[in-house]
């Protein structure tokens, strides 16, 4: 069997059980991206806070063949396509009598591209086609099973950590600050962020500016670390 560029092999973990597609993809699709949002700087350009990776996404489109042909198919005992299917379908976490069961993590290899990642199979469709008996035609999407690490941008607060880029779920945040209470700014604070934090409305930052004009100065953007203001 030719290690040709673009072949695609699942080799399932932890058997080490390999299956290689028969047939190469004519286009196979990579995402990767991180959360983000746009946070509007006072006087400035958006700052954008970065949060967490989101887990990389490999998809594609491709023929199970029936018969082997040289031409094309990359090797000569390929299985039956409905046999394939039902392999990827327990892979991907559904026995044959339709049950639901553990999926099978697989590491996925593109030969000549580098790619090689341990994934999940997460979608599977397939199609028969008028004329071509026997054939498969088939989309699969795996998803990348790393856990990623949020990252916050000018953030010091160790308790901005977690998955969905929020530092938590809303029981673990500390209530906004009442009016006429305190804050002290913290690394990276900006007055929209303090307003986004005490009253979770960031345009709000004028109200904040405006009552401590004689801690902050003439210039709304330079706020720094340690610095008392009273939230209004």
């Amino acid at each position: 069997m030719a290690n040709q560029a673009g072949q695609i092999t699942l080799i399932e973990q932890p058997s080490k059980r390999r299956f290689v597609f028969p047939v190469n993809p004519d286009t196979i699709r990579v995402t990767d991206g991180r959360d983000s949002t746009a946070v509007p700087i006072i006087g400035r350009q958006q700052a954008v806070l970065a949060g967490s990776l989101n887990p990389i996404e490999i998809s594609w489109e491709g023929l199970l063949p029936r018969d082997y042909d040289a031409t094309f198919v990359n090797y000569k005992n390929i299985r039956k396509p409905a046999d394939v299917i039902s392999r990827l379908q327990r892979i991907m976490g559904r026995a044959r009598d339709g049950r639901q069961i553990d999926p099978t993590p697989c590491r996925v290899v593109v030969a000549g591209t580098g790619f090689s990642e341990r994934m999940t199979i997460t979608d599977l469709t397939w199609e028969f086609r008028g004329g071509e008996p026997g054939d498969i035609y088939y989309r699969i999407t795996c998803r990348s099973e790393k856990k990623q690490i949020i990252h916050i941008t000018g953030s010091s607060d160790s308790s901005s950590s977690g998955d969905d880029g929020g530092g938590g779920d809303e029981s673990d945040r500390p209530p906004p600050a009442q009016p006429g209470s305190t804050y002290t700014v913290k690394a990276g604070d900006t007055l929209w962020l303090i307003a986004q934090k005490q009253y979770g409305d960031g345009s709000r930052w004028p109200q904040i500016y405006e009552a401590n004009k004689s801690v902050i100065g003439s210039n709304p953007n330079l706020i720094h670390p340690g610095m008392v203001l009273v939230i209004p």
